[in-house]
């Protein structure tokens, strides 16, 4: 291996690990305060009322697939995806959230952020 090619292996893996620590992170912190994640997509109106445990038990599900897939060699560019995926629906939560004025606070990290409404 030439030192440029294991050059970009490292950085890769290091942005990989740095990814997958941001996603296990955030799945365990709202794991942690889950009624509260149930109560945020509530009063957001992402989802009908009734839904809103089934969604928020798919969307740790899917964090945590993300952050396991972003270590693993043959997953990592469909955890790429799916990461770059998350990211644009949650930029397009908070601006529909900013622009329907609606108060629910982020609780993106859980109990370790908290966002003012």
């Amino acid at each position: 291996m030439t030192v440029a090619r294991l050059s970009r292996w490292k950085y890769s893996v290091l942005i990989s690990v740095f990814l997958s620590l941001i996603f296990a992170t955030s799945t365990l912190s709202k794991a942690i305060s889950f009624e509260e994640l149930k109560s945020t997509i509530l009063r957001s109106a992402l989802v009908v009322p009734g839904w809103e445990t089934g969604f928020s038990a798919g969307l740790l599900i899917i964090e945590g697939i993300i952050a396991l897939a972003l270590l693993m060699p043959f997953g990592k560019l469909a955890a790429l995806y799916m990461t770059s995926g998350l990211t644009s629906i949650f930029f397009g939560y908070n601006l529909w959230r900013s622009y329907q004025d609606i108060r629910a606070p982020c609780g993106c990290f859980g109990i370790l952020f908290k966002s003012p409404p």
